[in-house]
Protein backbone atom coordinates (compact mmCIF):
# COMPACT_ATOMS: atom_id res chain seq x y z
CA UNK A 1 0.00 0.00 0.00
CA UNK A 2 1.36 3.22 -1.04
CA UNK A 3 1.33 6.34 1.28
CA UNK A 4 0.08 9.80 -0.37
CA UNK A 5 3.34 10.93 0.08
CA UNK A 6 4.36 7.86 -2.24
CA UNK A 7 1.74 8.83 -4.50
CA UNK A 8 2.69 12.75 -4.67
CA UNK A 9 6.85 11.72 -5.44
CA UNK A 10 5.51 8.73 -8.22
CA UNK A 11 3.43 11.61 -9.55
CA UNK A 12 5.85 13.89 -10.26
CA UNK A 13 7.57 11.42 -11.69
CA UNK A 14 5.54 11.01 -14.46
CA UNK A 15 5.07 14.37 -14.89
CA UNK A 16 8.98 14.69 -15.12
CA UNK A 17 9.44 11.73 -17.65
CA UNK A 18 6.16 13.00 -19.62
CA UNK A 19 7.47 16.49 -19.99
CA UNK A 20 7.73 15.79 -24.00
CA UNK A 21 3.69 15.15 -23.86
CA UNK A 22 2.83 18.38 -22.35
CA UNK A 23 5.49 20.64 -24.47
CA UNK A 24 2.67 20.61 -27.19
CA UNK A 25 -0.04 22.30 -24.54
CA UNK A 26 2.83 24.77 -22.80
CA UNK A 27 3.21 26.07 -26.63
CA UNK A 28 -0.26 26.86 -26.84
CA UNK A 29 -1.22 30.01 -25.45
CA UNK A 30 -4.92 29.11 -24.45
CA UNK A 31 -3.69 25.77 -22.59
CA UNK A 32 -1.22 27.05 -21.13
CA UNK A 33 -3.14 30.18 -19.41
CA UNK A 34 -4.35 29.84 -15.51
CA UNK A 35 -7.35 29.10 -14.89
CA UNK A 36 -8.39 30.83 -10.80
CA UNK A 37 -9.71 28.59 -8.63
CA UNK A 38 -13.05 29.40 -7.00
CA UNK A 39 -12.08 31.81 -3.41
CA UNK A 40 -10.77 29.76 -0.72
CA UNK A 41 -10.85 30.85 3.02
CA UNK A 42 -8.29 29.39 4.90
CA UNK A 43 -8.59 26.00 6.54
CA UNK A 44 -10.32 25.26 3.18
CA UNK A 45 -9.70 23.67 -0.40
CA UNK A 46 -11.11 24.59 -3.97
CA UNK A 47 -11.61 21.19 -5.64
CA UNK A 48 -9.36 22.55 -8.68
CA UNK A 49 -6.64 22.45 -6.20
CA UNK A 50 -7.09 19.30 -4.47
CA UNK A 51 -4.63 16.51 -4.04
CA UNK A 52 -5.59 13.76 -7.11
CA UNK A 53 -3.74 11.17 -7.87
CA UNK A 54 -5.04 9.59 -10.75
CA UNK A 55 -5.48 12.94 -11.96
CA UNK A 56 -2.70 15.25 -10.47
CA UNK A 57 -3.21 18.92 -11.26
CA UNK A 58 -0.47 21.17 -12.81
CA UNK A 59 0.22 22.17 -9.66
CA UNK A 60 0.63 19.22 -7.95
CA UNK A 61 3.43 18.25 -10.74
CA UNK A 62 4.72 21.66 -10.54
CA UNK A 63 5.39 20.74 -7.11
CA UNK A 64 6.62 17.26 -7.40
CA UNK A 65 9.52 19.12 -10.05
CA UNK A 66 10.23 21.23 -7.44
CA UNK A 67 10.51 18.81 -4.74
CA UNK A 68 12.92 16.93 -6.95
CA UNK A 69 15.04 19.61 -8.07
CA UNK A 70 15.85 20.17 -4.33
CA UNK A 71 16.92 16.60 -3.93
CA UNK A 72 19.09 16.92 -6.56
CA UNK A 73 21.07 19.58 -5.43
CA UNK A 74 24.41 19.61 -4.97
CA UNK A 75 26.03 20.94 -1.69
CA UNK A 76 27.83 23.92 -3.86
CA UNK A 77 24.84 24.63 -5.57
CA UNK A 78 23.58 28.10 -6.53
CA UNK A 79 20.52 28.17 -4.94
CA UNK A 80 18.53 30.87 -6.71
CA UNK A 81 16.96 28.66 -9.61
CA UNK A 82 15.48 26.32 -7.09
CA UNK A 83 14.01 29.94 -4.89
CA UNK A 84 12.77 31.38 -7.90
CA UNK A 85 10.80 28.55 -8.85
CA UNK A 86 9.36 28.08 -5.37
CA UNK A 87 8.79 31.66 -5.93
CA UNK A 88 6.75 31.30 -8.50
CA UNK A 89 5.11 28.42 -7.04
CA UNK A 90 4.08 29.82 -4.37
CA UNK A 91 2.33 32.92 -6.90
CA UNK A 92 -0.06 30.45 -8.18
CA UNK A 93 -3.64 30.78 -7.25
CA UNK A 94 -3.94 27.11 -5.21
CA UNK A 95 -0.77 28.43 -2.97
CA UNK A 96 -1.37 31.63 -2.34
CA UNK A 97 -3.41 31.49 0.72
CA UNK A 98 -0.26 30.02 2.30
CA UNK A 99 0.74 33.97 2.74
CA UNK A 100 -1.99 33.73 4.81
CA UNK A 101 -1.16 31.52 7.43
CA UNK A 102 3.14 32.36 7.62
CA UNK A 103 5.15 34.38 5.47
CA UNK A 104 7.91 32.86 3.67
CA UNK A 105 11.43 33.29 5.58
CA UNK A 106 14.30 34.21 4.05
CA UNK A 107 17.35 31.52 3.91
CA UNK A 108 20.85 32.60 4.47
CA UNK A 109 22.18 29.59 2.09
CA UNK A 110 21.27 26.60 0.64
CA UNK A 111 21.88 24.38 3.50
CA UNK A 112 19.33 26.58 5.28
CA UNK A 113 16.93 26.11 2.98
CA UNK A 114 17.05 22.45 2.44
CA UNK A 115 17.16 22.20 6.16
CA UNK A 116 13.80 24.01 6.26
CA UNK A 117 12.65 22.18 3.25
CA UNK A 118 12.92 18.65 5.08
CA UNK A 119 12.10 20.05 8.41
CA UNK A 120 8.41 20.86 7.40
CA UNK A 121 8.87 23.44 4.28
CA UNK A 122 7.67 20.97 1.63
CA UNK A 123 4.83 19.65 4.05
CA UNK A 124 3.67 23.57 4.90
CA UNK A 125 3.53 24.16 0.45
CA UNK A 126 1.80 20.54 0.35
CA UNK A 127 -0.68 21.39 2.73
CA UNK A 128 -2.03 23.81 0.04
CA UNK A 129 -3.29 20.96 -1.89
CA UNK A 130 -3.26 17.80 0.93
CA UNK A 131 -4.51 19.63 4.59
CA UNK A 132 -6.72 22.01 4.51
CA UNK A 133 -10.00 20.12 3.69
CA UNK A 134 -9.66 18.89 7.34
CA UNK A 135 -9.80 22.28 8.79
CA UNK A 136 -5.78 21.50 9.34
CA UNK A 137 -3.40 24.42 8.95
CA UNK A 138 0.40 23.38 8.76
CA UNK A 139 2.25 25.89 10.49
CA UNK A 140 6.15 26.00 8.92
CA UNK A 141 9.35 25.57 10.84
CA UNK A 142 11.59 28.57 11.31
CA UNK A 143 14.80 29.19 8.76
CA UNK A 144 18.04 28.92 10.64
CA UNK A 145 20.47 31.42 10.80
CA UNK A 146 23.75 31.75 9.20
CA UNK A 147 26.65 32.96 9.78
CA UNK A 148 29.08 32.88 6.68
CA UNK A 149 32.12 35.04 5.13
CA UNK A 150 30.56 36.67 2.69
CA UNK A 151 28.88 40.12 4.03
CA UNK A 152 31.00 39.29 6.93
CA UNK A 153 34.77 40.13 6.21
CA UNK A 154 35.13 42.51 9.63
CA UNK A 155 32.90 40.25 11.51
CA UNK A 156 35.15 39.38 14.90
CA UNK A 157 35.31 35.30 13.71
CA UNK A 158 36.17 36.27 10.46
CA UNK A 159 39.52 33.97 10.61
CA UNK A 160 36.36 30.81 11.36
CA UNK A 161 33.92 31.79 8.49
CA UNK A 162 33.32 29.79 5.31
CA UNK A 163 32.34 31.25 1.65
CA UNK A 164 28.82 30.18 1.00
CA UNK A 165 29.89 28.15 -2.39
CA UNK A 166 33.38 26.86 -0.60
CA UNK A 167 32.95 23.05 -0.83
CA UNK A 168 36.14 22.39 0.77
CA UNK A 169 36.17 24.93 3.86
CA UNK A 170 34.97 23.68 7.29
CA UNK A 171 35.02 20.04 7.11
CA UNK A 172 36.89 18.93 10.14
CA UNK A 173 34.19 20.49 12.72
CA UNK A 174 31.24 19.21 10.93
CA UNK A 175 30.64 16.38 13.42
CA UNK A 176 31.06 19.36 16.32
CA UNK A 177 28.03 21.10 14.55
CA UNK A 178 25.72 18.26 14.21
CA UNK A 179 26.49 17.13 17.93
CA UNK A 180 25.54 20.12 19.00
CA UNK A 181 22.15 19.91 17.30
CA UNK A 182 22.09 16.54 18.70
CA UNK A 183 22.55 17.42 22.25
CA UNK A 184 21.32 20.30 22.74
CA UNK A 185 17.69 19.37 22.48
CA UNK A 186 18.67 16.75 25.45
CA UNK A 187 19.67 19.52 27.76
CA UNK A 188 16.78 21.39 27.23
CA UNK A 189 14.82 18.47 28.64
CA UNK A 190 17.26 17.90 30.80
CA UNK A 191 16.77 21.56 32.18
CA UNK A 192 13.08 21.05 32.23
CA UNK A 193 13.31 18.11 34.26
CA UNK A 194 15.63 20.20 36.55
CA UNK A 195 13.37 22.52 37.05
CA UNK A 196 10.61 20.53 37.79
CA UNK A 197 12.80 18.71 40.23
CA UNK A 198 13.85 21.25 42.15
CA UNK A 199 10.44 22.85 42.22
CA UNK A 200 8.32 20.14 43.77
CA UNK A 201 6.86 18.59 40.80
CA UNK A 202 8.85 16.03 39.42
CA UNK A 203 6.50 13.06 40.11
CA UNK A 204 3.48 14.93 38.23
CA UNK A 205 2.52 15.12 34.53
CA UNK A 206 3.04 18.02 33.14
CA UNK A 207 -0.53 19.35 32.63
CA UNK A 208 -2.27 19.61 29.21
CA UNK A 209 -1.94 23.09 27.01
CA UNK A 210 -5.50 24.95 27.31
CA UNK A 211 -7.02 24.46 24.35
CA UNK A 212 -6.24 27.61 21.63
CA UNK A 213 -10.20 28.58 21.03
CA UNK A 214 -11.04 31.75 21.42
CA UNK A 215 -15.25 32.46 22.08
CA UNK A 216 -16.76 33.23 19.32
CA UNK A 217 -19.01 35.60 20.31
CA UNK A 218 -15.66 37.90 21.08
CA UNK A 219 -13.89 40.52 18.70
CA UNK A 220 -13.74 40.61 15.57
CA UNK A 221 -12.76 37.75 12.83
CA UNK A 222 -9.20 38.69 12.70
CA UNK A 223 -9.32 39.22 16.52
CA UNK A 224 -10.34 35.91 17.03
CA UNK A 225 -7.57 34.23 14.27
CA UNK A 226 -4.80 36.25 15.81
CA UNK A 227 -5.76 35.40 19.30
CA UNK A 228 -5.82 32.00 17.95
CA UNK A 229 -2.74 32.66 16.44
CA UNK A 230 -0.62 33.44 19.12
CA UNK A 231 -2.12 31.28 21.39
CA UNK A 232 -1.00 28.28 18.76
CA UNK A 233 2.45 30.12 18.57
CA UNK A 234 3.32 30.29 22.25
CA UNK A 235 2.46 26.18 22.12
CA UNK A 236 4.59 25.23 19.40
CA UNK A 237 7.82 22.84 20.46
CA UNK A 238 10.73 25.44 19.88
CA UNK A 239 14.41 24.99 20.47
CA UNK A 240 15.70 27.57 23.18
CA UNK A 241 19.34 27.82 21.80
CA UNK A 242 20.55 26.39 18.15
CA UNK A 243 24.11 27.18 16.87
CA UNK A 244 24.29 29.03 13.45
CA UNK A 245 24.46 27.20 10.43
CA UNK A 246 28.39 27.57 9.01
CA UNK A 247 30.12 25.47 7.70
CA UNK A 248 33.40 26.75 9.84
CA UNK A 249 37.13 26.47 10.42
CA UNK A 250 38.22 24.76 13.59
CA UNK A 251 39.94 27.26 15.51
CA UNK A 252 43.50 26.59 15.58
CA UNK A 253 45.62 29.25 16.80
CA UNK A 254 45.86 31.53 19.43
CA UNK A 255 45.09 31.44 23.14
CA UNK A 256 41.38 31.30 24.98
CA UNK A 257 42.00 32.77 28.46
CA UNK A 258 39.69 31.77 31.27
CA UNK A 259 38.77 33.22 34.56
CA UNK A 260 36.10 33.03 36.66
CA UNK A 261 34.19 30.95 39.48
CA UNK A 262 33.76 26.58 39.21
CA UNK A 263 31.21 25.06 42.00
CA UNK A 264 29.22 26.84 44.24
CA UNK A 265 29.21 25.80 47.92
CA UNK A 266 32.83 24.37 47.64
CA UNK A 267 34.03 26.26 44.97
CA UNK A 268 37.32 26.85 42.68
CA UNK A 269 38.04 30.11 41.64
CA UNK A 270 40.33 30.28 38.46
CA UNK A 271 42.38 31.64 35.55
CA UNK A 272 43.87 29.49 32.93
CA UNK A 273 45.24 29.54 29.45
CA UNK A 274 44.71 27.05 26.71
CA UNK A 275 46.51 27.00 23.05
CA UNK A 276 44.51 26.18 20.43
CA UNK A 277 47.35 25.32 18.51
CA UNK A 278 48.85 22.40 20.89
CA UNK A 279 46.72 21.95 23.43
CA UNK A 280 49.36 24.02 25.78
CA UNK A 281 47.66 24.24 29.42
CA UNK A 282 48.62 26.59 32.37
CA UNK A 283 46.20 26.74 35.31
CA UNK A 284 45.71 28.84 38.60
CA UNK A 285 43.13 27.57 41.06
CA UNK A 286 42.30 28.63 44.76
CA UNK A 287 39.66 26.25 46.35
CA UNK A 288 37.27 28.23 48.43
CA UNK A 289 33.98 27.25 50.52
CA UNK A 290 31.10 29.33 51.27
CA UNK A 291 30.95 28.34 54.93
CA UNK A 292 27.37 26.42 54.69
CA UNK A 293 28.86 23.42 56.49
CA UNK A 294 29.61 23.84 60.43
CA UNK A 295 33.38 24.98 60.68
CA UNK A 296 35.79 23.31 63.57
CA UNK A 297 36.70 27.67 64.46
CA UNK A 298 36.54 31.18 63.81
CA UNK A 299 39.64 30.56 61.94
CA UNK A 300 38.38 28.40 59.37
CA UNK A 301 35.03 30.89 59.35
CA UNK A 302 37.78 33.66 58.38
CA UNK A 303 40.39 31.14 55.76
CA UNK A 304 36.89 30.09 53.98
CA UNK A 305 35.45 33.58 53.33
CA UNK A 306 39.03 35.84 52.70
CA UNK A 307 40.50 33.51 49.96
CA UNK A 308 43.44 32.58 52.47
CA UNK A 309 43.52 29.10 50.81
CA UNK A 310 46.74 28.83 48.78
CA UNK A 311 46.76 29.22 45.05
CA UNK A 312 47.82 26.05 42.69
CA UNK A 313 48.73 25.98 39.45
CA UNK A 314 49.18 23.06 36.67
CA UNK A 315 50.99 22.94 33.87
CA UNK A 316 50.74 20.53 30.81
CA UNK A 317 48.23 19.99 27.68
CA UNK A 318 44.65 19.08 26.67
CA UNK A 319 43.87 16.94 23.95
CA UNK A 320 43.60 19.49 21.11
CA UNK A 321 40.37 18.56 19.32
CA UNK A 322 38.42 18.67 22.48
CA UNK A 323 39.87 22.21 23.11
CA UNK A 324 38.90 23.43 19.86
CA UNK A 325 35.46 22.04 19.54
CA UNK A 326 34.89 23.55 22.93
CA UNK A 327 36.23 26.97 21.93
CA UNK A 328 34.32 27.08 18.77
CA UNK A 329 31.50 26.64 20.69
CA UNK A 330 32.21 29.26 23.14
CA UNK A 331 32.87 31.34 19.69
CA UNK A 332 29.56 30.78 18.37
CA UNK A 333 27.47 31.08 21.17
CA UNK A 334 26.74 34.55 21.32
CA UNK A 335 25.32 34.28 17.68
CA UNK A 336 23.12 31.22 18.34
CA UNK A 337 19.53 31.46 17.60
CA UNK A 338 16.79 31.64 20.30
CA UNK A 339 13.31 29.75 20.36
CA UNK A 340 13.44 27.90 17.02
CA UNK A 341 10.17 26.01 15.98
CA UNK A 342 12.93 23.60 14.21
CA UNK A 343 9.37 21.58 12.80
CA UNK A 344 6.34 22.00 10.89
CA UNK A 345 3.26 21.92 13.11
CA UNK A 346 -0.45 21.00 11.97
CA UNK A 347 -3.12 22.24 14.01
CA UNK A 348 -6.66 21.91 14.03
CA UNK A 349 -8.52 25.28 13.03
CA UNK A 350 -10.93 25.79 15.88
CA UNK A 351 -14.81 26.25 14.84
CA UNK A 352 -14.69 29.64 16.79
CA UNK A 353 -11.89 30.61 14.10
CA UNK A 354 -13.78 31.86 10.64
CA UNK A 355 -12.04 29.85 7.78
CA UNK A 356 -10.71 33.24 6.55
CA UNK A 357 -7.71 35.00 5.20
CA UNK A 358 -5.98 37.17 7.89
CA UNK A 359 -5.68 40.10 5.44
CA UNK A 360 -4.13 42.60 7.36
CA UNK A 361 -2.73 43.46 10.40
CA UNK A 362 -0.01 42.53 12.94
CA UNK A 363 1.61 39.03 12.32
CA UNK A 364 1.18 37.26 15.68
CA UNK A 365 4.33 37.04 17.71
CA UNK A 366 6.04 34.13 19.76
CA UNK A 367 6.83 34.53 23.60
CA UNK A 368 10.43 33.96 24.41
CA UNK A 369 11.01 31.02 26.57
CA UNK A 370 12.06 31.08 30.08
CA UNK A 371 15.18 30.18 31.08
CA UNK A 372 15.52 29.97 35.38
CA UNK A 373 18.75 30.94 37.43
CA UNK A 374 19.56 31.23 40.80
CA UNK A 375 22.58 32.42 42.99
CA UNK A 376 24.19 28.72 42.64
CA UNK A 377 24.79 30.07 38.82
CA UNK A 378 28.76 30.95 38.41
CA UNK A 379 30.05 31.74 34.61
CA UNK A 380 33.89 32.04 33.23
CA UNK A 381 34.21 34.57 31.44
CA UNK A 382 36.50 33.87 27.90
CA UNK A 383 38.48 35.85 26.05
CA UNK A 384 40.38 34.56 22.36
CA UNK A 385 43.77 36.30 22.32
CA UNK A 386 45.84 35.86 19.10
CA UNK A 387 49.43 34.86 19.17
CA UNK A 388 50.11 38.78 18.78
CA UNK A 389 48.47 38.92 22.06
CA UNK A 390 45.43 41.17 21.10
CA UNK A 391 41.76 39.68 22.03
CA UNK A 392 39.78 38.84 19.31
CA UNK A 393 36.63 37.89 20.58
CA UNK A 394 35.32 37.38 24.23
CA UNK A 395 32.39 36.23 26.17
CA UNK A 396 31.05 34.09 28.96
CA UNK A 397 29.76 30.86 29.27
CA UNK A 398 28.06 28.88 32.80
CA UNK A 399 30.01 26.39 34.18
CA UNK A 400 28.11 23.77 34.60
CA UNK A 401 29.97 20.72 34.18
CA UNK A 402 26.51 18.71 32.93
CA UNK A 403 23.82 18.82 30.23
CA UNK A 404 21.76 20.30 32.76
CA UNK A 405 20.87 23.10 31.20
CA UNK A 406 20.58 24.14 27.39
CA UNK A 407 22.70 27.63 27.99
CA UNK A 408 25.49 25.43 30.03
CA UNK A 409 26.26 23.49 26.96
CA UNK A 410 29.51 25.40 26.03
CA UNK A 411 30.77 24.85 29.42
CA UNK A 412 30.16 21.11 29.90
CA UNK A 413 32.16 20.82 26.10
CA UNK A 414 34.88 22.93 28.51
CA UNK A 415 35.04 20.51 30.94
CA UNK A 416 35.38 17.52 29.00
CA UNK A 417 38.03 19.23 27.08
CA UNK A 418 39.80 19.88 31.23
CA UNK A 419 39.06 16.39 31.65
CA UNK A 420 41.76 15.14 29.13
CA UNK A 421 44.03 17.57 31.05
CA UNK A 422 48.02 15.64 31.69
CA UNK A 423 50.45 17.39 33.61
CA UNK A 424 53.57 17.89 32.55
CA UNK A 425 55.96 20.27 30.54
CA UNK A 426 53.32 22.11 28.14
CA UNK A 427 54.72 22.33 24.16
CA UNK A 428 53.85 26.34 24.15
CA UNK A 429 53.96 29.30 26.51
CA UNK A 430 51.40 31.81 26.14
CA UNK A 431 52.62 35.82 25.54
CA UNK A 432 52.60 37.74 28.39
CA UNK A 433 49.89 40.09 26.79
CA UNK A 434 47.90 37.05 26.76
CA UNK A 435 47.57 36.28 30.55
CA UNK A 436 46.58 40.51 30.57
CA UNK A 437 43.82 40.07 28.65
CA UNK A 438 42.01 38.10 31.61
CA UNK A 439 38.69 39.41 32.28
CA UNK A 440 38.11 40.31 35.67
CA UNK A 441 36.91 37.60 37.93
CA UNK A 442 33.48 37.89 38.47
CA UNK A 443 30.18 35.32 37.39
CA UNK A 444 29.37 35.66 41.30
CA UNK A 445 26.55 35.85 43.05
CA UNK A 446 27.01 39.10 45.36
CA UNK A 447 26.01 37.25 48.14
CA UNK A 448 28.30 34.58 48.24
CA UNK A 449 31.47 36.90 47.42
CA UNK A 450 31.93 40.52 48.11
CA UNK A 451 33.98 42.74 45.57
CA UNK A 452 37.22 42.84 47.55
CA UNK A 453 37.20 39.21 47.90
CA UNK A 454 37.21 38.53 44.54
CA UNK A 455 39.89 41.39 43.91
CA UNK A 456 42.51 39.56 46.10
CA UNK A 457 41.83 36.41 44.75
CA UNK A 458 42.25 37.73 41.29
CA UNK A 459 45.60 39.24 41.80
CA UNK A 460 46.65 35.78 43.57
CA UNK A 461 45.88 33.73 40.38
CA UNK A 462 47.30 36.57 37.75
CA UNK A 463 51.14 36.11 39.76
CA UNK A 464 50.52 32.50 39.99
CA UNK A 465 50.15 32.20 36.34
CA UNK A 466 52.91 34.55 35.31
CA UNK A 467 54.99 32.61 37.62
CA UNK A 468 54.40 29.42 36.04
CA UNK A 469 54.61 30.54 32.36
CA UNK A 470 57.94 32.22 33.30
CA UNK A 471 59.87 29.32 35.48
CA UNK A 472 61.48 26.47 34.06
CA UNK A 473 60.05 23.32 34.06
CA UNK A 474 61.06 20.02 34.38
CA UNK A 475 59.26 16.85 32.94
CA UNK A 476 59.93 14.71 36.20
CA UNK A 477 57.94 17.33 38.28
Amino acid sequence: MWSRSDLRIFVGAVGILSAADTGARAADPAAAAVVPPAPSRLGQIPPECRFDAEKPSDDQRRLNELDFAVRALDDDADPAPVLKQLAALLERPCFRPLADIAPLPSFGSLRAFTRWWFAGGESWISSALEWRDDRVVVLPPDARKVLALDGNAKHPLAPLLCRLRDPHCGHETAGWLERADTLLPVAQEKSARGFASISGHSEKPAPAPAPCDPPSTEGTPDARYLAWRACVEKQRPLRQFMLPLGPFRAPVDGWLVLSGRRGHYQFSDELAAYDLATGAALRARRQGDLGIGRALDAAEVARRRTGQRPVTTDRGRVAVDALREAALTLLLWPEAQRDVAFTRTAVKVPMSVDLRAQTAGPVPTRPPSVEYSSSGDTSFAWTWVGTDGRARASGTFLTSSGLGRSRGYPGWLMSLAEATFERGCPPAKPPRAALGRAAPLAGVSPIDAAPEELDTTELALGNALVKAVDSPCRPDR
